[in-house]
C-alpha cells in the first residue's frame, strides 16, 4: 500500500505547478484570422520560467503561403504570467513584441505588440495549449491569432 502511494504520489509531483526554473519547448499549428490568403502556419516556440507564475517564451510561426517567391513570418516575445497555476492546468496572460516579416521580391517587417490568454492541460510528459491573442500593426491589421499544440517540460 505504502508503494502504491509512493508511486501514485510521484507521478503528481511530475505535473507539478509551474516553477522557477522549468524549461518548455513547443510546436504547434497557427491560425490568423483574416489574413488575406492561407492563414495557417507552423508554430515553434520555447518558453523559461524566472519566478513561479511569470515566463519568457520566444516563438516563431512560419505561415503556409501558396503564393510565388512570398514568405510570411512571425517571431515573438511574449511574458508569461500565470494567475491559475494548478497541478494539472494553468491559465496565463501573456504581453509581448511581436515582428512580422514578409517578402514578395521585396521584404518588409514590423515591430508590434501581443495581448492574450492560454492556457494548458497537462498530460504528463507532455502539456496541450492553447493562446488566443491581438496582434497589433499595419500587417497583422489588428488582427487575432489562435495558437494550439504541445509542449515539453525539462
Amino acid at each position: 500500500m505504502i508503494m502504491a502511494v509512493s508511486v501514485f504520489l510521484t507521478g503528481n509531483l511530475a505535473n507539478a505547478q509551474n516553477t522557477r526554473g522549468d524549461i518548455l519547448v513547443g510546436a504547434g499549428i497557427g491560425y490568423h484570422f483574416d489574413f488575406e490568403e492561407d492563414n495557417v502556419g507552423l508554430v515553434l516556440e520555447g518558453a523559461y520560467s524566472f519566478l513561479d507564475d511569470v515566463r519568457v517564451a520566444a516563438g516563431i510561426m512560419y505561415y503556409f503561403v501558396d503564393l510565388d517567391d512570398f514568405t510570411f513570418v512571425d517571431i515573438n516575445v511574449n511574458v508569461h504570467y500565470l494567475f491559475l497555476n494548478e497541478a494539472d492546468y494553468r491559465v496565463y496572460a501573456l504581453a509581448g513584441l511581436n515582428n512580422a516579416r514578409w517578402s514578395n521580391g521585396w521584404s518588409d517587417d514590423e515591430l508590434a505588440f501581443n495581448l492574450g490568454l492560454g492556457g494548458e492541460y497537462s498530460l504528463a510528459p507532455v502539456i496541450l495549449f492553447v493562446e488566443f491573442k491581438l496582434a497589433t500593426g499595419d500587417i497583422h491589421d489588428n488582427n487575432f491569432l489562435l495558437h494550439a499544440g504541445l509542449r515539453y517540460k525539462f
